[in-house]
């Protein structure tokens, strides 16, 4: 189970085998018992839809609908866990700033040069290299007890989620369908709720840090209109009339 409360994971994970059997039981026409127990709930299905094969199998209302409970709990899971990342990549990216230091440079040349570096701490390196690089790590910016959790978490459930869990699991699933993926269930927010709750600790870390900075000027206005300009840009597809005039010349004067 997960470091955070084992109770409502195991309370999650049978709210959430209950509906499967109450969707498969109204997908089949059968009334969801009085008491919507897993017991109770599980009964109807097994009485009046699933027709075990002689191999044993679990028949679904479709042979897939296991397979893609899986994968969409995977996806939440990852999605967790790609948040975990996200909260050690931006610490690392406080953590090796210096917010004293004043540059000479024109406004321009700073943005790019802070674009530059955001983009290397978010885009390029595992989040086990940023938290154990000797040079610029953040293990010497955290506590020990959350290193130790961080650094298990990474190379135990993280990697074994990215690079092995549906290999293992995707075949048990197929073959025997709820059983299996009740397991899975259990297994998959186990990740999530470690993942969220150290992505906390990591937030309020970097909290501490940015709330020691002194307080910083506003940035001219070149540069806020052009952060502007780029947002606009990336996020609404809003591209400056100058800039499709370019384009549209460039277009025309091609053979």
């Amino acid at each position: 189970m997960g470091d955070g409360d084992p109770a409502d994971a195991i309370l999650a994970a049978r709210e959430l085998i209950e509906s499967v059997c109450r969707l498969v039981n109204e997908k089949h026409g059968e009334r969801a018992p009085t008491n919507p127990s897993v017991r109770n709930a599980r009964a109807v299905h097994t009485r009046h839809v699933a027709r075990p094969r002689s191999t044993d199998l679990i028949d679904f209302p479709d042979r897939e609908a296991a397979t893609t409970w899986l994968f969409a709990l995977y996806g939440a899971t990852m999605l967790a866990i790609q948040g975990l990342e996200q909260q050690i990549n931006l610490l690392y990216l406080v953590a090796n700033h210096d917010p004293h230091r004043r540059s000479n440079s024109s406004p321009q040349r700073q943005f790019f040069q802070g674009a530059r570096r955001t983009w290397r701490a978010f885009q390029s390196g595992s989040a086990g290299m940023k938290l154990n690089d000797t040079k610029a790590g953040i293990k010497s910016h955290i506590d020990p007890k959350l290193y130790a959790d961080l650094d298990a978490f990474i190379r135990g459930p993280r990697n074994q989620l990215a690079h092995r869990f549906l290999i293992e699991r995707v075949p048990g699933v197929e073959r025997f369908g709820m059983p299996t993926l009740a397991r899975c269930v259990v297994e998959l927010l186990g990740a999530s709720q470690s993942a969220n709750r150290l992505a906390d600790l990591l937030r309020r870390r970097t909290d501490e840090i940015l709330a020691t900075w002194p307080a910083s000027e506003e940035p001219p206005a070149e540069v806020r209109e052009y952060l502007e300009t780029v947002g606009r840009m990336a996020i609404l597809k809003q591209f400056p009339a100058e800039l499709l005039r370019q384009v549209g010349s460039t277009a025309a004067e091609r053979p």
